[in-house]
Order: C-alpha cells, then sequence, then structure tokens
C-alpha cells in the first residue's frame, strides 16, 4: 500500500511543477506585455485595450496614490511604482 502512495504523489508532483512551468511561462509573458505597453503609453504613442479597444492612458492623480496607466472602463490597469 505505501508503494502506491508513493507512486501518486510522485505522479501528483510532476503534474505540479509542469503547471509551475506554464505559470512562470505565462507570467513571464504577461510582464514583457505589460512592460511594453508602459514603454509605448509614456512615449506618448496610442495604445488600445485588448478588451473595449479604448485608449490606454497614464495617470498621476496624487502624490499619496500610486500612478497607473489604465483605459477609461479599467479593464486595463497596471499600477506603477514611482519610489
Amino acid at each position: 500500500m505505501m508503494v502506491g502512495t508513493v507512486a501518486r504523489s510522485t505522479k501528483a508532483f510532476i503534474m505540479d511543477l509542469s503547471c509551475l512551468s506554464q505559470l512562470q511561462k505565462d507570467a513571464k509573458q504577461s510582464f514583457g506585455d505589460h512592460k511594453s505597453i508602459i514603454k509605448r503609453v509614456l512615449a506618448g504613442k496610442t495604445v488600445l485595450c485588448k478588451e473595449c479597444q479604448q485608449p490606454i492612458q497614464f495617470a498621476l492623480v496624487s502624490a499619496d496614490a500610486p500612478a497607473n496607466v489604465s483605459c477609461a472602463k479599467g479593464c486595463t490597469q497596471i499600477e506603477l511604482d514611482m519610489s
């Protein structure tokens, strides 16, 4: 019985590593996409939201609130750490 448990645990562990690898790839892609959007917006280029097709704009609301890059509807919203 112990052998079956070990085999199942090992298989679950391998599946979790493949899921973790995919998550890491997705996070890397997302970071790259966000970085590209921020660069283009701050360069003054028009960038449209993938969801609502509204322009994405830079906003610095106040010194206390974080700056952000977002569309009018809020479906794309990236907070910027300016510290």
